[in-house]
């Protein structure tokens, strides 16, 4: 305190001066960081809520298109006279693939449409011509869940494609004949991961 009371004048009020602009700039300064952090922070978890909700409206309205495609397609009149048959009928396979590769080709999303007949003596049909698939391995690890299901979505699983491997999601549904109601085959519409 002594040596404070030596120093000249002018020492002293530099030393004040730097202190009084000092202490309220430093304050200011942090109070305008911590403002800034908190504003950065808030419009950083908005975007982010902002980016799940368009995620979620996307993926019900995939969900949903699909679900209704695969009711559109069970109920065409061709394709239940094709599962209907007692034998191939290239017209009608030839008519329902080229219905089935349009409508695959119509949605970006949709990788591949398969209906596999109950009945041994009728071809399947593809939109993809698929050498190998995870979906039969899911289906056995559960049969009885699989098989008393209306319709089920598959969890994700890799298909083997002439072009090459993905991965896809799946919506399952057995096709039931419109008059009798008995099982005459399966539908799968498969979804691309990207999607």
């Amino acid at each position: 305190m002594r040596n404070w009371m030596k120093k000249s004048l002018k020492r002293k009020l530099t030393i004040m001066l730097i202190v009084a602009f000092l202490l309220p700039l430093l304050s200011f300064g942090y109070f305008s960081y911590q403002t800034a952090s908190n504003i950065t922070e808030e419009k950083t978890k908005q975007s982010g809520m902002n980016i799940l909700g368009q995620v979620q409206t996307n993926l019900e309205f995939i969900v949903e298109d699909i679900e209704n495609m695969s009711v559109f397609i069970i109920g065409r009149k061709n394709i239940q006279e094709y599962l209907n048959n007692d034998a191939d009928d290239i017209t009608q396979l030839t008519e329902v693939s080229g219905f089935l590769l349009d409508l695959a080709e119509s949605k970006k999303y949709i990788s591949n449409i398969t209906i596999e007949p109950f009945n041994p003596l009728i071809s399947p049909i593809s939109t993809l011509s698929i050498s190998q698939s995870n979906l039969l391995n899911i289906t056995t690890q559960e049969p009885s869940y699989y098989e008393d299901q209306a319709k089920w979505w598959s969890p994700l699983y890799r298909i083997q494609t002439n072009s090459g491997a993905e991965n896809v999601i799946s919506l399952v549904r057995p096709i039931r004949s419109i008059g009798k109601f008995k099982r005459i085959g399966m539908m799968t519409i498969s979804i691309r991961e990207e999607a």
